[in-house]
């Protein structure tokens, strides 16, 4: 074949058209039709997508499909016809420190306790504590050097003082679940001794299937390890309330799990839908890692109501369990410590990856759309269109790995 032909059908070739369609993260969907194969991703984003989308954030646009991102250099042939483009937002000024670099941290915001910090009390800073993980505080003051801080929903053990600003960061998302929170309940899963008292020599017997509420963050009280930490809890009895301590792992093995009662669903946020009772921990690490999430949309004298991620509104039967999201990966991520001592930093990674902003900043969106209400039907719409590709993310793998739960419902909790 001569030359001259040759070289016309190389070019032909070259200069096909690829037809590309991009979800975009407004749900709208962008047909972009590449009239020459040799351009690179970013050629198209800087010209179609730029030009049929003006209003969209392109500085930090994130290409992806089946949870893999594409570099900017990738040729189009490379790519599949279907692909979804999340931007990574500014972050906004009360943004919490990231990885690569300190966002602003700002007075009068609260925070949670990434790692064991001190912190100094008194005006002359006399006095230390221990804050670990998962505390939550409220930033008073910020300087070049130090924090001026206060614990907060401890009542009269709360503590205010400095803290030193260090290299890495210390402080994550205000409501990151690290830890047990005060007031919510828990079902003991064998017998404990609860000590009370000024000495906690007052020692109290709890059966399994009792039910004890946190009266502390688990971690206020500092241990390095599960089988050391204390849970400050209190459950009622016919001559009242008592209150104490009891040890979150007793012979290797964790005393509680979350309640699965109808009256303990919080509505607005994520839950297990339980195929089978919680009975045993075994049931509760099947359920954690298996089963489906939904989200509680409301209650009513029937039921519990809630929204499944195909979007379907669907009344529970009065007998069906529940398991909240948020406090099984607390639990999980106290438990996961000793074998993984970095867990707290991972999740954070995770949250301010670019996937999980990508995917709040929408959320939030479609909450103020919605006059403050989460449990809609267009809300559970984008946590449904983003979720197949944000759980596929490496830093939600990484640590759903490590906490024995679904992808799915690591983004759940970390949202």
């Amino acid at each position: 074949m001569p030359a001259p032909v040759i070289e016309h059908l190389k070019t032909k070739v070259q200069s096909r058209k690829r037809k590309l369609q991009f979800k975009m993260e407004s749900g709208e969907i962008a047909d972009v039709i590449v009239r020459n194969s040799n351009l690179s991703l970013k050629d198209v984003i800087d010209d179609d997508l730029q030009t049929n989308f003006p209003l969209m954030n392109f500085r930090n646009l994130q290409i992806y499909s089946a949870g893999k991102k594409f570099d900017e250099d990738t040729n189009i042939n490379q790519l599949p016809d279907e692909v979804m483009a999340l931007s990574c937002p500014e972050p906004p000024q009360w943004s919490i420190p990231g990885p690569g670099g300190h966002l602003p941290i700002q007075a009068f915001h609260p925070y949670t306790m990434l790692r064991q910090v001190i912190i100094y009390v008194g005006e002359d800073g006399g006095r230390e504590r221990i804050l670990s993980p998962g505390c939550r505080i409220m930033v008073e003051e910020v300087t070049s050097e130090m924090l001026h801080i206060k614990t907060l929903h401890y009542d009269k053990r709360n503590v205010e003082g400095k803290i030193s600003i260090q290299s890495k960061p210390i402080l994550t998302l205000p409501d990151m679940p690290l830890t047990l929170r005060e007031g919510q309940n828990y079902v003991l899963l064998q017998p404990s001794e609860m000590m009370s008292g000024a000495l906690r020599k007052q020692q109290h017997l709890l059966n399994p299937g009792d039910v004890v509420k946190i009266v502390i963050d688990s971690d206020f009280i500092h241990r390095i390890y599960p089988d050391d930490t204390l849970l400050v809890v209190q459950r009622e009895t016919e001559m009242g309330s008592q209150s104490g301590t009891i040890k979150l792992v007793r012979n290797h093995t964790c005393c509680i799990r979350p309640i699965t009662t109808m009256q303990d669903v919080v509505i607005g946020q994520f839950h297990f839908h339980c195929s089978r009772p919680v009975k045993t921990f075994e049931d509760f690490n099947d359920i954690a890692e298996n089963d489906p999430i939904v989200l509680a949309a409301s209650v009513t004298n029937l039921g519990i109501s809630v929204l499944t991620l195909d979007g379907e509104l669907k009344l529970l039967d009065k007998k069906a369990e529940l398991v909240n999201v948020k406090q099984a990966f607390a639990l999980r991520v106290i438990l996961g410590r000793r074998i993984h001592p970095m867990i707290h930093m991972k999740c954070h990674n995770a949250a301010v990856s670019a996937e999980m902003i990508s995917l709040r900043s929408r959320w939030l969106a479609g909450i103020k759309s919605a006059l403050g209400m989460i449990q809609t039907k267009e809300n559970i719409k984008i946590f449904s269109d983003f979720l197949p590709h944000v759980q596929k993310s490496f830093s939600i793998m990484k640590v759903a790995d490590r906490v024995k739960m679904s992808p799915a419902s690591v983004v759940a909790a970390l949202l």
